[in-house]
């Protein structure tokens, strides 16, 4: 009883594109765009840490974005037939953007031969230089230095195509609004996301955002009212279906301590909703989290336990994730994997302001486990 307690309280650039498709069974082709970023001028050449935003051609709607790992890698999966753009904002540094189209290898000229293994490549090499970037703020973690645990999460791309979609003042009231998010002003942040939102009722960036800033500020409506609409706005996007789970977690969470029994029923369409994300964006780290941390309420530990590992085993990894393993440990009686991840989080976040507490709380583990 008292290891529970104590876990209820404890755990609450150069661009080298190689765009490929590959048959699958029933004709299907699965799309994924592969690249590097390196640096062409000053600095290491490998660009570990920039991000790469991947965008819809035709309605310059934003799809996914991915960090490069420590060797500048970075990849797209899950992707389907058309024109994406890619896009590289780095503070110091000029936009960087670029067009890969995706085509069924199938479609070929006439007298194509069917084959199940065919590759269609494209290769693009883009030059980041030194210079102006397009937005005064961005979170892009620069190289050299260390990668926040937690990201601010806002959009970082201001570009001019957003001045082609939007009205220039709504573009400018999103673009205050990400300054002022980044300062941690959620409440004037989410005044500018919605005044560009008046003024462009479409505008699917700054739904996202308003949404993340109402988060922030622990408004569960409001900020499912948010990313709802960017949803309806963009229903193939995995950023969008990813939020909208993320939100309706943290509703069920907050029905569950008021023990609401319709907490479980908002746990379930969490995990239906991170789980439509995740057959967009497989590799998402965020998504396997949250599902992860759905299903684990929802008792349905081997989903949970395997999207859980899935968020460490990333290249670029949510160690929170290992935190909720040590809640599903426990439960299961696997006290030495639930201390291994403690070591594992302790290992990741030597600076935690949880440190005492989780070292306590991994004594009391340690003094469950039976000898061998």
């Amino acid at each position: 009883m008292a290891l529970t307690k104590m876990l209820k309280r404890i755990l609450s650039a150069l661009i080298v594109i190689s765009a490929f498709a590959g048959f699958v069974k029933a004709q299907t082709v699965e799309y994924t765009i592969r690249g590097r970023v390196l640096f062409v001028e000053g600095g290491a050449p490998k660009a570990s840490g920039v991000e790469v935003r991947l965008e819809q051609r035709g309605g310059m709607v934003y799809v996914n974005s991915q960090t490069t790992d420590e060797d500048g890698l970075f990849q797209f999966r899950n992707l389907y037939e058309g024109t994406f753009r890619l896009y590289i904002n780095l503070e110091g540094y000029y936009p960087v953007e670029e067009s890969v189209t995706m085509r069924n290898p199938a479609a070929g000229g006439r007298g194509a031969a069917p084959s199940s293994n065919l590759v269609s490549w494209q290769n693009v090499t883009l030059y980041l230089r030194r210079g102006t970037e397009d937005t005064v703020a961005t979170r892009t973690v620069r190289e050299g230095a260390p990668a926040k645990a937690e990201p601010l999460g806002f959009p970082a791309v201001i570009n001019a195509e957003m001045f082609k979609k939007y009205p220039e003042k709504a573009v400018k009231e999103y673009q205050d609004g990400l300054a002022d998010a980044a300062k941690g002003n959620q409440e004037k942040a989410a005044d500018r996301f919605q005044k560009a939102i008046q003024l462009a009722p479409r505008f699917y960036e700054a739904f996202i955002s308003l949404g993340l800033a109402r988060q922030r500020q622990a408004q569960i409506q409001p900020a499912e009212t948010a990313f709802q609409r960017a949803h309806e706005l963009a229903p193939q996007s995995a950023e969008a279906k990813t939020r909208l789970g993320g939100i309706m977690l943290d509703k069920a969470r907050e029905l569950e301590q008021r023990k609401s029994p319709e907490a479980m029923k908002i746990y379930d369409a969490a995990a239906n909703m991170l789980d439509e994300a995740l057959k967009i964006d497989t590799d998402s780290v965020e998504a396997h989290y949250l599902i992860g941390s759905a299903l684990f309420k929802l008792a349905e530990f081997a989903s949970a336990e395997s999207n859980l590992k899935a968020a460490i085993e990333a290249p670029r990894p949510n160690h929170e994730a290992r935190l909720m393993l040590v809640n599903l440990y426990v439960k299961q009686g696997r006290y030495k994997e639930a201390v291994d991840q403690l070591d594992g989080y302790l290992a990741a976040n030597p600076n935690t302001p949880q440190r005492k507490n989780i070292e306590q709380m991994r004594s009391q583990i340690q003094s469950s486990i039976k000898p061998q």
